[in-house]
């Protein structure tokens, strides 16, 4: 540094930290004081990877507190204690005229500030205690805390994140009743987590504070942690009065992957049925296990329901099919193959190809959502046109264009597969074999379910309960980038690929998650971002725009992104955003588009009124 009083030059990327907290002050009702020592320390941090010299005076809390008064000047476009510099008002100008570009210098800054982390985490063994840092929280999957203190003293030893949780809002509850009088939920959720005893009815794992005070559990870990720190802020109490020291598992004990773990956990009936699945039906690993997986799941079922055979994969071929003919005929069985998408029945078919045995007469109602004795003479005779389309026309193939028809039955010539003369015909068998999007059909591997429940097998099967969306992201990513090439299918009906629970709208906000950096729409963004369940995504995307004023900067941006996505959502789900605008009358016109009558219709109550 230089000699005497005077600090270095500021750049743009401290200026953007600046900028951040800033508005994460105004936004969440940060106490100035401690958002002051926040931005103060991620610019130290910052400068020491950067490789400056820095002393006790450098981007200190004092200097902090004038630097964000001279920030407020630049935000709101005039002098208000501290006149505004030249480089605040850029900043400032790049936040509200170029979004991409202030998320991309903010990202970067950040990986300034955090640099080193990775090497850190690296020096670490699975047994060494680590302490929550509320400055920099990081995943918090698969670990476990063990120690916990508040301002010195020292807490009993927690038995998971949850009692963390619970302890230090008990704590905070009693000497801060007055932040939880009306506290619901937190800004980023829709779920009720605090209320009375009545109401935690509504909740998913609720737990008790006090006889009149309830509070919401069933988050990640992660989420827990972020959750206490919000707390720590709301309640203006130093986060190094809370030190919580936990344990991170090894990933090779937390995630068994390799072949040779888990033919490990294999009969040698198992094994053997896996070997067939890998070496002569070509499956991939995860596929093979997740047959098996589903194979032990239709037995467990045939045992808790005192079947007269229960087991599937053993020595004994006669037992086999009496086991799969009694699952066939089960109601509740084949309703349960439905729901899942018919795992089980694609797990039992493959045992009855492996021990040479013809799939149980009452398989022919169900299975593969048609009915086997009623299948169409199409079907039957082009059954290899979805094998073309799969090998072919990864990006879906245009069924109404007689150019991509004739080469279509090409690639049927050289595969030798068998396709209608007439083209109307063939088209109808191709539309058939897919999903139509945007003037194409688009046919995935039926195996992809089989890979994901694999996936998810193979990490229940380590011994946990729930699965959290950052593990996947952060040990599956390449597996996710393969399968899920959704780019094209979310820009012409964002509408279906976020409606509904199903596990193909899962991998969409995986998908969302993973790339959320490169999503170019500024309001999606924002929503993805926000948005911890999957579940919460198309409500967030509806009612989101309401936690924004009119007056705000980013409004106009936010407005026109959110109006290009939701142009072709149906009207009762622009319902839900209409009652939620109600909340704030003087705001809510300005929120109001004309992509519906419903919204044009409530546009013209709010004028009239």
């Amino acid at each position: 540094m230089a000699s005497g009083n005077m600090q270095p030059k500021w750049d743009i990327y401290e200026a953007v930290i600046l900028l951040d907290g800033y508005l994460e002050m105004h936004q969440t009702k940060t106490p100035k004081k401690r958002m002051v020592k926040i931005i103060s320390d991620k610019l130290r941090n910052m400068a020491v990877n950067r490789g400056i010299t820095i002393d006790d005076v450098y981007r200190n809390e004092n200097g902090i507190s004038y630097q964000i008064q001279s920030m407020d000047s630049a935000y709101k476009g005039y002098k208000v204690y501290v006149p505004a510099t030249k480089l605040f008002v850029e900043a400032v100008d790049i936040y509200r005229k170029n979004p991409e570009k202030y998320i991309k210098l903010l990202n970067e800054a950040k990986r300034m500030i955090t640099k080193n982390n990775d090497l850190t985490v690296l020096k670490k063994t699975a047994n060494t205690s680590n302490i929550v840092d509320f400055m920099n929280i990081g995943s918090m999957a698969f670990t476990r805390p063990v120690r916990m203190s508040y301002c010195n003293e020292e807490l009993s030893a927690p038995s998971s994140w949850k009692d963390v949780y619970i302890n230090i809002v008990s704590i905070l509850y009693k000497s801060h009743s007055d932040v939880f009088e009306h506290l619901r939920s937190f800004p980023e959720s829709e779920r009720l987590e605090f209320g009375t005893s009545d109401e935690s009815t509504q909740m998913t794992a609720p737990r008790k504070i006090d006889d009149h005070f309830c509070i919401e559990t069933n988050f990640s870990a992660t989420d827990l942690v972020k959750r206490i720190k919000t707390f720590l802020s709301m309640c203006d109490v130093d986060y190094e009065n809370v030190i919580i020291q936990y344990e991170r598992k090894e990933d090779s004990n937390t995630h068994p992957n390799t072949t040779s773990v888990k033919m490990s956990n294999y009969s040698e009936y198992e094994s053997a049925f896996y070997a067939y699945l890998h070496d002569t039906a070509k499956l991939a690993d995860r596929t093979c296990c997740s047959y098996i997986s589903s194979i032990k799941s239709a037995e467990r079922y045939a045992a808790n329901c005192d079947f007269e055979f229960c087991t599937l994969i053993g020595e004994n071929r006669e037992i086999t099919l009496a086991t799969a003919t009694a699952l066939y005929s089960d109601p509740q069985f084949v309703k349960n193959n439905e729901k899942q998408h018919n795992r089980f029945s694609a797990a039992i078919n493959k045992l009855m190809e492996y021990i040479g045995a013809d799939i149980p007469e009452k398989a022919l109602v169900q299975i593969d959502d048609v009915n086997v004795n009623q299948q169409s003479d199409m079907t039957e005779d082009y059954s290899g046109i979805k094998e073309i389309i799969m090998q072919h026309y990864q990006y879906g193939v245009k069924y109404d264009s007689i150019r991509e028809l004739m080469r279509f039955r090409q690639y049927a010539e050289s595969m030798r597969v068998h396709v209608p003369s007439d083209d109307e015909q063939l088209k109808t068998a191709i539309l058939s074999c897919g999903t139509v999007i945007d003037d194409k059909v688009y046919c995935k591997s039926d195996e992809l379910q089989q890979e994901l429940q694999s996936i998810i097998d193979e990490i229940f099967s380590s011994g946990h309960e729930v699965v959290y969306y950052e593990c996947l992201l952060e040990n599956k990513s390449e597996w996710m980038s393969s399968h899920v090439s959704i780019d094209e299918l979310i820009s012409n009906d964002l509408c279906l690929a976020v409606s509904g629970l199903e596990y193909r709208n899962w991998l969409v906000f995986m998908y969302f998650k993973l790339y959320a950096e490169q999503i170019e729409n500024t309001y999606l963004k924002l929503v993805v971002n926000k948005t911890m369940c999957f579940n919460e995504l198309k409500t967030n995307l509806m009612v989101m725009i309401t936690e924004f004023s009119h007056k705000d900067f980013c409004f106009r941006q936010l407005y026109d992104d959110r109006k290009k996505l939701l142009k072709d959502f149906p009207e009762e789900d622009i319902a839900i955003f209409v009652k939620a605008n109600e909340i704030d009358p003087e705001e809510s016109i300005y929120r109001l588009t004309d992509n519906t009558l419903l919204e044009k219709k409530n546009d013209h109550q709010v004028d009239r009124a």
